[in-house]
């Protein structure tokens, strides 16, 4: 036996009524608090504060990018002073080393500057002294013997007992030139002679004239003295002095 149809329904008649009920009281709701609620829409004034507000963040934003781009041409500017600093400094490292190497050949120039000084010192007082050289001659036989006294005592002369007196230790001069008989010449020198006084004297050592005519000469650096003719007597007499002569610090020879 077949079975009846029976009716399917979701929902049942009060399950719907209380849907509607829902649905009045919501539209109730609504109804009653729509003045309340803000108004949203794009009114003119609302929009003019908008674009007034973006006007102001655009210009904010451009100055914002004037003063970055001020600040990156200040730091191009910033770094080509550093590179042309670093660039100076780099010549001046550079040029400390060739003061460096001047300045070790600055010393040794100054080293040979003060050798030259020294050497040229030297010259001057070598200038400042002269040489000095006695000669006495005579025309006639006989045996004149010249005696020359330096400052430190020294009695240069030459004869027959006294042949040591022509050198003496530490002293250059020299009595170079000796002879016995006449017509003869005698001569001391001395090649760098020091300041201070000479004595000059002759001797008649011996001879078969009763008297002898002797002439001389000084010869220095600068000058040739001539000294007076002196006229000798009594062979085998006491010397005769002729003078002193002067050497001053400069080199000057005077003879009086």
């Amino acid at each position: 036996m077949r079975s009846k149809n029976r009716e399917i329904s979701i929902f049942s008649i009060s399950a719907l009524d209380l849907f509607a009920s829902a649905l009045g009281a919501f539209i109730i709701i609504t109804i009653v608090l729509l003045p309340y609620f803000p108004n949203t829409g794009d009114s003119a004034e609302r929009v003019a504060n908008v674009r007034a507000e973006l006007e102001r963040v655009r210009a904010h934003a451009d100055s914002l990018q004037t003063q970055l781009d001020e600040a990156m041409d200040q730091l191009g500017q910033e770094r080509a002073l550093n590179e042309n600093l670093r660039n100076e400094l780099a010549e001046l490292q550079e040029l400390y080393a060739e003061t460096g190497q001047l300045r070790s050949d600055l010393s040794s120039c100054q080293r040979s500057m003060d050798t030259l000084q020294s050497d040229l010192e030297s010259c001057e007082s070598r200038l400042e002294q002269t040489f000095l050289i006695v000669m006495m001659r005579w025309q006639v036989e006989g045996d004149i013997d010249l005696h020359v006294t330096d400052p430190r005592g020294n009695e240069f002369s030459y004869s027959q007992d006294n042949s040591s007196g022509r050198h003496f230790p530490g002293s250059p001069a020299s009595l170079s030139l000796d002879n016995r008989t006449g017509p003869g010449v005698e001569m001391w020198q001395h090649p760098l002679v020091t300041p201070g006084r000479y004595k000059v004297e002759y001797r008649y050592y011996g001879g078969q004239i009763s008297s002898v005519a002797v002439t001389g000469y000084i010869f220095s650096r600068n000058d040739r003295i001539e000294l007076p003719q002196t006229v000798l007597r009594n062979p085998g007499g006491p010397k005769q002095l002729i003078g002193y002569i002067t050497v001053s610090d400069d080199g000057r020879v005077i003879f009086n």
